[in-house]
């Protein structure tokens, strides 16, 4: 039986509407594809906020994925590879990659030395009693530390620690004091409080 004009048209409709079809799921896996490609762990880094000194914390803020990684999807990234709370090993300028292999899960901490030639203490002190700082204090921030007077005075800040917990109760902060201002902490170093000063980096 011959097909109508009326038909033959059904039938071209049908023709080209599978042929867009395909075209966009072609179009799609492709781009899925490129996709992949680029969220492969191997090729992912970070670009630098702003400068990042060495033993730096990485917080959310300081760092943006490349290539790009929507907010929704971060959350789908295995979790070593999320840079957050992990430390970087050099100084990083605003802007620069960071790579992967730039990045530690532990403290990297760079004591420096005093007069003398002799390195500095490093003093671990608990921010169990000053919560707000455990996400405020970084490498290169500077703190007096008091209890009633100061005991130390523009002390540096050689990192942060926090043990496995979101919370301030188990972080603590590394302090480069001399030897004197460490035996002098000992003793009352539990009511003892670190004032941010206001040159500090974070």
């Amino acid at each position: 039986m011959p097909l109508t004009s009326r038909d033959l048209a059904h039938y071209g409709f049908g023709i080209r509407t599978a042929a867009v079809a395909l075209y966009v799921v072609w179009v799609i896996t492709g781009f899925c594809i490129l996709r992949c490609k680029q969220m492969e762990p191997s090729h992912l880094t970070y670009i630098a906020t702003r400068d990042l000194p060495a033993g730096h914390r990485l917080h959310a803020s300081d760092f943006e994925f490349a290539p790009p990684i929507p907010a929704g999807e971060r959350d789908r990234l295995p979790e070593w590879l999320d840079p957050v709370g992990k430390y970087v090993v050099e100084h990083h300028l605003a802007n620069k990659p960071i790579a992967q292999s730039d990045l530690r899960s532990r403290p990297v901490i760079k004591v420096s030395e005093d007069e003398k030639g002799k390195e500095m203490a490093i003093y671990w002190f608990s921010l169990e009693k000053q919560a707000a700082l455990a996400n405020v204090l970084n490498a290169e921030s500077n703190v007096d530390v008091c209890s009633g007077i100061c005991i130390a005075q523009n002390v540096r800040v050689l990192s942060v620690s926090c043990g496995g917990t979101t919370t301030s109760s188990d972080c603590y902060a590394a302090l480069e004091l001399s030897a004197e201002s460490s035996v002098k902490l000992a003793p009352v170093a539990k009511d003892s409080r670190l004032i941010l000063r206001g040159d500090s980096t974070r």
